[in-house]
């Protein structure tokens, strides 16, 4: 089956960055999305520094996979 195109938005806070991703919690999970899979629309980017909070929209099956949604 493939991946859907569709996007889930996400109210989140940046707790820590690296190179190619960064980590965010919604306030209960933490976990690190890849900068690749954020998407234009989102307020929170590959350039979000630790302590930034915003809207994250990513691919709805990684939200899914990462326990966010």
């Amino acid at each position: 089956m493939g991946r859907s195109s569709e996007t889930a938005e996400i109210d989140v806070e940046v707790v820590a960055t690296r190179e190619t991703a960064i980590m965010v919690t919604d306030g209960d999970v933490k976990v690190w999305i890849p900068h690749s899979l954020i998407h234009e629309d989102s307020s929170i980017t590959a350039d979000s520094e630790k302590g930034d909070s915003g809207t994250l929209v990513i691919p709805q099956w990684k939200a899914e996979e990462a326990g966010l949604v």
